[in-house]
């Protein structure tokens, strides 16, 4: 199907999002390379259900009237579809199934862009609802911020540009085919038609002795239940040395048995939210749509009567420090 804009509506925002040239394939008809396994179009099936769940549910607080499930909105390479769209809240709301109530980076950038390129929306919201129990979270987007603007037209203009089939291609978000999989993309074998898994680099010399302690350590750990605090201690010391000399991300091999890998994690960013708001910096009342409440729990305590609640030890003489005390 061809849109207004001549461009295929196989190149969907929500593709986009997770991988600029997973969509430029859908834009240039790439024909799969394999269909949804039964697992992955159960996932599928899990969202739309939950989608038209909710969609049902703001259909009952506003009326029919009121809402357009689905709701188309062009943008530079397609036609999107939000999952349901407030005319009279001029809100852009999009439905996420996941367990885990904390919302993928790609999860606000297709609400931002369904925000940005609905003419009837100035606002939107997120809602992620727990397949198991149908729990949600909602997350207000009152304004698209500038920084996801700029990432939005980024993402969009690289899908659009790989239009003309002599255009490069957006860059590989994976760097292995096996990886493919993580972002729901059915192009992995196209993707890396070109590519060949590099030889792993053989370790010689002092390098592999200190290699081989490490899977001799990292088995160990596996299989123990006793006390492991030495031998982690030793793993991490044996990392320290390794990390001088191994790349990341490069694959390096033990007599072609064991095969090692260092793949850097970014650091979390988090921010201290109870003290922004002791300090006056964030009001209670803006912030409250994102409070999350933890399960509660018990904390049960069993001891003999007289028992004290933690042991007492007893204050060092005053003839353990010599002729001057510290205090």
């Amino acid at each position: 199907m061809t849109e207004h804009n001549g461009f295929e509506a196989r190149s969907r925002w929500s593709q986009a999002v997770l991988c600029p040239r997973q969509a430029a394939y859908g834009l240039r008809g790439q024909p799969l390379d394999e269909e949804p396994d039964e697992i992955t179009k159960g996932y599928f099936l899990r969202g739309k259900q939950i989608g038209s769940y909710m969609g049902e549910r703001f259909i009952s607080r506003y009326g029919l009237h009121d809402i357009v499930l689905e709701h188309p909105f062009a943008w530079p390479a397609g036609i999107g579809h939000g999952d349901v769209l407030v005319r009279s809240e001029k809100l852009a709301v999009e439905v996420k199934s996941k367990a885990d109530p904390r919302p993928l980076d790609s999860h606000i950038l297709q609400l931002a862009g369904q925000v940005h390129w609905t003419p009837e929306a100035e606002r939107g919201a997120l809602i992620v609802v727990d397949p198991s129990n149908l729990s949600e979270r909602t997350i207000p987007m009152p304004v698209v911020p500038d920084s996801l603007v700029e990432r939005i037209e980024g993402i969009a203009g690289e899908v659009a540009a790989a239009a003309d089939p002599a255009a490069s291609l957006p860059a590989r978000v994976c760097a292995r085919p096996s990886q493919a999989r993580g972002h729901m993309c059915p192009f992995a074998e196209t993707c890396f038609a070109d590519w060949d898994a590099p030889d792993p680099i053989d370790l010689q010399g002092e390098v592999a002795s200190l290699a081989n302690r490490l899977v001799e350590l990292d088995a160990t750990i596996k299989r123990s239940k006793d006390d492991q605090k030495d031998w982690e201690s030793e793993r991490d010391q044996l990392r320290a040395q390794l990390r001088l000399t191994l790349e990341p991300e490069r694959e390096y091999s033990l007599d072609g048995q064991q095969l090692i890998r260092i793949t850097p994690i970014a650091g979390r960013v988090s921010y201290d939210v109870p003290l922004a708001i002791e300090m006056g910096v964030l009001d209670p009342a803006e912030v409250d749509p994102f409070r999350k409440v933890g399960k509660g729990y018990e904390r049960w305590t069993v001891k003999a009567v007289g028992e004290p609640d933690e042991p007492v030890q007893a204050l060092p003489s005053l003839e353990s420090f010599g002729e001057e005390a510290p205090w």
